[in-house]
């Protein structure tokens, strides 16, 4: 009899628990959702901060690579030309030109001796992009085993770029000064007249000149035409100012602007489609890369410095530390980061 009240007892239970309402079940999502809402954006920002950690130790390698280069050979790396081309007066570079970029002579610093000896220096080489012909095509097909390596070291991981997956590009590039021209005059890689720079010439200090900077990597053509990442074509006056041209790649109208892509596809290249940038614009500006006319066989260009990091991007320094540089930064002040002996006075809460 007991036995039975006490099995009885608990059916009745049983049947009078009811399941989940419509109602609690909205509710129960809703706060899941709520919650997840809160969450994600924290997840996002400690994800970013990762990258960006990883990329300010990609660029701090790289200085700390041609702080070992410049210990070894007493000058910095050149970023065009080497290891023997030679001008002809006023007029053009006789021979093939020589652009080879200055990764290619930190790869020793950079734990990839085996790369280095690969590299046959002897042979011309050109940017095909922009410099279509025969001009440095021996030298581009003897050396396509090494163009084609991927090096980590030289690729942020905040830039999942399309063209990611495509071997040797780089998202880091060597500061070509205040100069629009492919060679530089008051950067740090390459004087007047072709000759490497000694840390002694950067007058303004090792500590306040800028060595590398990041740049976003090229998207294919097709798809939406992005201003950060391909290179708009002007209609660009040669004797106008550095503010003239940068006024005018701004006020390009857009139903007729003519972009193009390809830019930062190769590391081994010296050029300013593929490892060069200039300080003639803050970081992350609105104002896209321009380069004048049809965009082919052009020396000049505006190629600032952009990474996909909220507020700024990284650099490098000549010293070979790293650090990262608000994109609200003022121009005269980039611009006098960018130059090895303007004389501007810098200090550290500037930047």
């Amino acid at each position: 009899m007991k036995l039975d009240v006490i099995r009885n007892s608990h059916l009745g239970v049983l049947r009078d628990r009811g399941g989940v309402t419509i109602i609690e079940l909205i509710v129960s999502l809703g706060v899941i959702g709520l919650l997840l809402a809160l969450l994600l954006p924290a997840v996002q920002q400690a994800r970013e901060a990762a990258r960006r950690a990883r990329c300010l130790s990609n660029l701090h390698q790289v200085g700390l690579a041609t702080q070992s280069y410049v210990a070894q050979h007493g000058v910095f790396p050149a970023n065009w030309g080497l290891p023997d081309f030679y001008f002809d007066g006023p007029g053009p570079l006789r021979g093939d030109m020589k652009e080879y970029s200055v990764f290619t002579l930190l790869l020793p610093h950079l734990d990839e001796p085996a790369l280095f000896q690969a590299i046959n220096f002897n042979l011309g080489i050109t940017d095909p992009y922009w410099r279509p012909g025969r001009f440095g095509r021996s030298g581009l097909e003897a050396n396509a085993t090494v163009m084609s390596a991927t090096l980590g070291v030289l690729l942020c991981p905040s830039d999942p770029a399309p063209l990611a997956r495509r071997t040797g590009s780089s998202n880091y590039r060597a500061n070509n000064g205040t100069d629009r021209s492919y060679i530089s005059r008051d950067g740090p890689f390459l004087s007047t007249g072709g000759r490497p720079v000694r840390p002694a010439s950067i007058r303004d200090g090792l500590s306040h000149t800028v060595a590398f900077s990041e740049k976003l990597r090229a998207r294919p053509d097709r798809g939406r035409l992005d201003p950060r990442v391909h290179m708009l074509l002007a209609d660009l006056g040669p004797g106008d100012s550095n503010d003239q041209w940068l006024a005018e790649c701004a006020n390009q109208p857009a139903e007729t602007a003519r972009y193009r892509a390809g830019a930062g596809l190769t590391w081994f290249i010296s050029s300013l489609a593929q490892t060069n940038y200039n300080h003639l614009q803050e970081p992350n500006s609105p104002i896209p890369d321009c380069v004048p006319g049809g965009g082919l066989a052009t020396p000049f260009g505006l190629f600032g410095a952009r990474s996909n990091h909220p507020g700024g991007v990284h650099a490098a320094m000549c010293d070979g530390s790293a650090r990262f540089v608000a994109q609200t930064i003022g121009r005269p002040v980039w611009r006098a980061l960018g130059s090895r002996d303007g004389g501007e006075a810098i200090n550290d809460g500037s930047y």
